[in-house]
């Protein structure tokens, strides 16, 4: 007995040791120190005239050659980017995931670019074929000008979609009355408007309240936002504000509103201008 229970303490520290071991490999792998990444990095990177594609987009491919010079280009100009690599290898792979996912839309505007080379300017063509002659290696550019992919859909994005677009008073016509309907407008009212806490207030304002004195008053008075500036209000729609305001709409140009209570407070409007609807 004495033997069998010497022999299990024997393969239970036997069995511990091991995982100490395993759990130690496994700390030791994910806190790599930079030079190691450097090493993985730079073993990756001696691959970079590969030809193993990665995708093709019509003619045009993209390899690892391409994606593990495009990580190193941004690597020496964003030097963050090393930072990032000391907290693991999954900050590495999105890195390169995030590059790739790049080269794919510079790789699908220039496929595009080709197909209607003959309407570009001339500038653009000039970019295009030096792309299609193959010059944009990692020793002309010293990795650090971007590849001619990504220079030539910069340049036609700069040259052509971001120029000022010029259209002419026909054009404008033209769309208007295509569109007529779109631009037609409800009935719409301007009006000066009074809001105070107290009914006692609005019926001492109104008693003596016109068309004249309507803005002093506001701005004497009122609480509501426009009333520094004179209780101007719109031009709105029936709707658009609360609906105490729509009692203006009945309101004659010029008129000037009786007391009405809301939640807000007591108000007293004035139509200023009543606009009919229209294009």
């Amino acid at each position: 007995m004495l033997f069998n229970s010497k022999k299990i303490l024997f393969w239970a520290f036997a069995w511990c040791a091991v995982v100490y071991l395993l759990i130690g490999h496994l700390k030791k792998q994910k806190n790599m120190d930079m030079s190691q990444l450097n090493h993985i990095n730079t073993k990756r990177l001696s691959d970079a005239q590969t030809t193993d594609v990665i995708i093709s987009i019509g003619d045009n491919k993209i390899t690892l050659g391409d994606l593990n010079r495009e990580y190193a280009r941004h690597k020496s100009l964003v030097p963050q980017h090393a930072e990032q690599a000391r907290t693991g290898a999954s900050q590495y792979k999105q890195l390169r995931k995030n590059l790739l996912g790049q080269m794919i839309e510079n790789k699908i505007i220039f496929t595009y670019l080709e197909k209607v080379k003959s309407s570009l300017p001339e500038k653009i063509k000039n970019l295009i074929d030096q792309c299609e002659t193959p010059q944009d290696t990692p020793q002309e550019n010293n990795g650090h000008s971007p590849s001619c992919y990504e220079n030539t859909v910069q340049q036609y994005i700069q040259t052509s979609l971001a120029a000022p677009i010029e259209v002419s008073s026909s054009e404008v016509k033209d769309f208007y009355d295509a569109n007529k309907e779109k631009f037609k407008t409800n009935e719409r009212i301007l009006i000066q408007h009074i809001l105070v806490e107290k009914e006692s207030l609005a019926k001492k304002i109104s008693y003596r309240l016109k068309k004249s004195n309507f803005l002093l008053t506001a701005v004497e008075h009122s609480i509501a936002p426009e009333g520094s500036s004179g209780g101007y209000l719109g031009p709105f729609e029936k709707g658009e504000l609360p609906y105490v305001f729509d009692s203006a709409f009945s309101l004659k140009k010029d008129q000037i509103s009786k007391i009405h209570k809301s939640a807000y407070g007591f108000h007293i409007f004035h139509l200023v201008e009543k606009y009919e609807p229209g294009y």
